[in-house]
């Protein structure tokens, strides 16, 4: 990482798993700054500006994005924990909170992390290649906020012209996650740190469209989700296939009714818990 005087970054969700790999990846264009509600390892941030902020207290995100010329938005509470305690104060209150501050700081655009499980129960179905405008049909209470989220995305674009991209984000392919081995959720949903950085920066410097959902994903095989839009639109390259990240592996047995049980019953026994 070097030093940079380009335009300002917000980063929200410091302390995910998406967040490092981004900061690293953008650090030498941009001038970072991240945030998170609680503080955060500053080696995994070296020499990025860090502000603590929980996204429920408008106050606090006021001031996490005072002078910042874009945010990137992946600060969320994941799955479905406690409701009214945590997933509403963040995902809804907080989403809005960042969207008006936003506005009111006269941030030129927003990166949106939605989520593939905004569509997740047409997976049930086998349907392949997915485009953006099929009917919701998300598959956890959480993807039902980051649904909230992309309409508050559209009416910010068009009642205030801002500019925003949602990106249904795939299956974040972390070094745990490949050392888990491979499987056919990840063969469909599949997307490297470099690919998800990529996207970033293509909505980072987008003339047109100036709003837009995309479905975010590498080179999957048997894709559940298309990236046609973000490729014809943003000018979306992927790099990495399932070969790039796993080696030359046999294709991935056809998933079951089995495997989607955790929709219908322990949410804990879901692919990404």
């Amino acid at each position: 990482m070097g030093p940079n005087s380009r335009r300002r970054i917000l980063i929200t969700g410091a302390g995910g798993m998406i967040a490092p790999d981004l900061a690293h990846a953008l650090y030498s264009d941009y001038a970072l700054r991240i945030s998170d509600i609680v503080a955060v390892d500053p080696s995994r941030f070296p020499d990025v500006e860090y502000v603590g902020a929980d996204l429920a207290d408008a106050d606090a995100v006021a001031r996490a994005i005072d002078g910042i010329d874009a945010v990137v938005h992946l600060g969320a509470v994941t799955w479905d924990e406690d409701v009214h305690a945590r997933m509403i104060p963040s995902n809804v209150s907080g989403v809005y909170n960042l969207f008006d501050a936003a506005r009111r700081a006269g941030v030129e655009r927003i990166v949106f992390a939605s989520t593939h499980h905004t569509v997740g129960f047409h997976h049930v179905d086998g349907t392949l290649d997915l485009p953006e405008n099929a009917e919701p049909r998300p598959d956890t209470f959480y993807a039902v906020t980051k649904l909230y989220g992309e309409a508050l995305a559209r009416y910010f674009h068009e009642r205030y012209a801002m500019r925003c991209y949602c990106l249904r984000i795939g299956y974040y392919m972390t070094p745990k996650r490949i050392a888990e081995g491979f499987g056919r959720y990840k063969e469909a949903l599949i997307l490297s740190p470099r690919d998800f950085a990529s996207m970033v920066r293509c909505c980072l410097t987008a003339d047109d469209p100036r709003f837009g959902i995309y479905n975010c994903i590498s080179n999957a095989t048997r894709p559940w989700l298309s990236i046609d839009k973000a490729r014809s639109e943003l000018g979306y390259d992927p790099q990495d296939t399932v070969t790039t990240l796993f080696g030359d592996v046999a294709p991935a047995t056809e998933l079951t009714s089995s495997d989607f049980a955790w929709m219908y019953g322990d949410i804990d026994a879901g692919p990404e818990r």
